[in-house]
């Protein structure tokens, strides 16, 4: 059900999808496959995408952060950003690695030395863990800075 709920939510944002496109370039709107608000393209490629995202982090044991940065790296590829963007992307990834080294080590220490629950182990633990939340989001609105203006770029040259 999973999946087939995917499909049909993916075939309707690629209809929407072509709908805009279509409004910008003065086009015809919908691929002409089907009648109505679906293209099932879209839902055949994101079920293809999900299947095989899923198959490769749940065997290579990848968590969230990794899968960030490598849909960072392949986006920065896809898109041709500067060797100054490159390099700012580089240390966003290298200051989140850091600060979530960091965070485990601090949380291990306070786990090694805290046997029953203690409020100030707690904070400790919250504080580090806010430390990396605060950088994750400061590099992805950088991210975002980066990409947004090179993806609008290439949406108008379609």
């Amino acid at each position: 059900m999973y999946y087939i709920n995917y499909f049909f939510i993916y075939s309707f944002l690629g209809y929407l999808y072509e709908c805009f496109l279509g409004l910008i370039k003065d086009d015809k709107v919908g691929s002409g496959i089907l009648y109505g608000p679906v293209t099932p393209v879209y839902g055949v490629g994101a079920l293809f995408i999900l299947i095989v995202s899923k198959f490769i982090f749940d065997f290579f044991k990848l968590s969230i952060l990794i899968e960030s940065i490598i849909i960072a790296i392949i986006m920065a590829i896809i898109l041709k950003v500067s060797i100054i963007e490159w390099i700012i992307l580089v240390l966003l990834i290298g200051a989140v690695l850091a600060a979530e080294t960091i965070n485990t080590t601090i949380k291990n220490f306070v786990d090694m030395y805290t046997k029953e629950y203690d409020e100030k182990a707690k904070i400790v633990k919250d504080t580090a863990a806010g430390t990396v939340l605060i950088l994750a989001i400061t590099s992805a609105i950088i991210g975002l800075i980066i990409f947004i203006p090179k993806i609008i770029y290439l949406l108008e040259s379609l």
